[in-house]
């Protein structure tokens, strides 16, 4: 689904939904633990607790996440995955 969709209240993604960041030669996932509309909770792993740099992280984190569109590193996508 489409973080535009998202976005705009078309789809709010469930827990374990995974969300995709594209940033300039490269990228990152995490789940989503709770979503409203434009920001949630998730759990990512090589990310840091929020303090410094979350470029090549030094652990798994709960952190919280917002929707923006014109940013360099964004949420572009969540991906339903069915157990």
């Amino acid at each position: 689904m489409n973080a535009r969709d998202v976005l705009l209240g078309k789809y709010r993604p469930p827990p374990g939904t995974i969300l995709v960041w594209v940033r300039p030669g490269g990228g990152h996932v995490g789940y989503v633990e709770q979503w409203n509309k434009s920001s949630g909770t998730t759990i990512e792993a090589n990310t840091s607790s929020g303090r410094g740099s979350q470029f090549n992280g030094d652990g798994v984190y709960r952190r919280t996440r917002t929707i923006q569109p014109f940013a360099k590193f964004r949420i572009v996508a969540f991906t339903p995955v069915s157990y």
